[in-house]
């Protein structure tokens, strides 16, 4: 037994820094990949969130603009923050007998939420909010103009659409411009 513990020699300080010195190396390599790959899976799924707002809330806005016939700009902010658009159809009452129906949606920016709400003969159908809590649309800005055409000058709506993520920043910008099926 004495001359198994007089034959090892152990392991000397400058072996022992050795070590030390190549783990600190190797954990610090190691650390710092794994902290970029989590701020680019950050990055990208804030992108990818942005965009899938952009996109829930512009189909909705596109599928409302679809009979649009008339444009009203209710206030005289610079730039706009609320619009009004018609649409009236002809449609059959409860006895049979066809009537006018004027349908009116509004479109406002109210903090930092694209509200809308949608009217039948003056009457609220529904009211919602656009976008998720998660983004704020509140530099969402419309703009009425007039489009030529040969002769013919129709109304148009020119939408800037605006995405801001809360938690993080980033933005997303839509421009649209919607032209109205008759005047």
């Amino acid at each position: 037994m004495k001359r198994i513990l007089k034959e090892s020699q152990g392991l000397t300080l400058i072996e022992v820094l050795m070590v030390i010195t190549i783990s600190s190396i190797i954990a610090g390599v190691a650390y710092s990949i794994l902290f970029s790959s989590m701020t680019s899976t950050k990055s990208t799924l804030s992108d990818t969130n942005l965009r899938n707002e952009a996109v829930l809330v512009t189909q909705q806005f596109d599928a409302l603009m679809k009979n649009i016939d008339g444009i009203n700009t209710v206030s005289l902010d610079t730039p706009l923050k609320k619009v009004e658009l018609s649409n009236k159809k002809a449609d059959l009452d409860s006895s049979g007998k066809l009537q006018s129906v004027t349908q009116l949606t509004t479109f406002e920016i109210k903090s930092d939420d694209l509200h809308m709400s949608f009217y039948e003969n003056g009457i609220l159908v529904t009211s919602k909010v656009l976008n998720s809590r998660l983004v704020s649309m509140k530099k969402t800005t419309f703009k009425v103009t007039e489009l030529v055409s040969g002769s013919k000058k129709k109304k148009a709506l020119h939408v800037l659409f605006q995405f801001e993520e809360n938690e993080t920043g980033n933005t997303k910008i839509i421009e649209k411009i919607y032209r109205l099926q008759s005047e």
